[in-house]
């Protein structure tokens, strides 16, 4: 296990993936995306270990891109669940960092949240 980034190797890939947001959002998936993908991270890898701080290989560096997702909607999902509750009980301390923050932006409401016109529908039953 490799040492956690510093914040300015945070702060760089965080600037990288809003400057690339279909590479953050998982975009890129046509033949000639993922040769993107695969240079973009080959970049953001080689500038993020020039940052100084820990040594990353890119497959570690994509992981903690996805960690930062993971805890960032988990939380989200969290602070909704308690804003949806009935009450009764002490308001949530949860709270976004400003690197979370920063993750929700670059992923998009709808990405975090989901489309507000996307229904699906029950399935129809026939009784037989």
């Amino acid at each position: 296990m490799t040492a956690p980034p510093t914040a300015e190797q945070i702060e760089v890939l965080l600037n990288f993936l809003q400057e690339h947001q279909d590479l953050a959002r998982g975009l890129l998936r046509d033949v000639s995306g993922r040769a993107r993908t695969r240079d973009l991270w080959q970049d953001l890898a080689n500038n993020l270990n020039a940052c100084g701080g820990t040594v990353k290989t890119v497959k570690q560096w994509q992981r903690h891109w996805l960690n930062l997702k993971y805890i960032t909607r988990k939380k989200l999902v969290e602070m909704g669940r308690h804003a949806r509750g009935t009450g009764g009980g002490p308001p949530s301390k949860l709270r976004l960092t400003p690197v979370e923050e920063k993750v929700m932006r670059i992923l998009g409401e709808v990405s975090v949240h989901g489309h507000p016109e996307v229904r699906i529908p029950f399935s129809k039953i026939i009784p037989k």
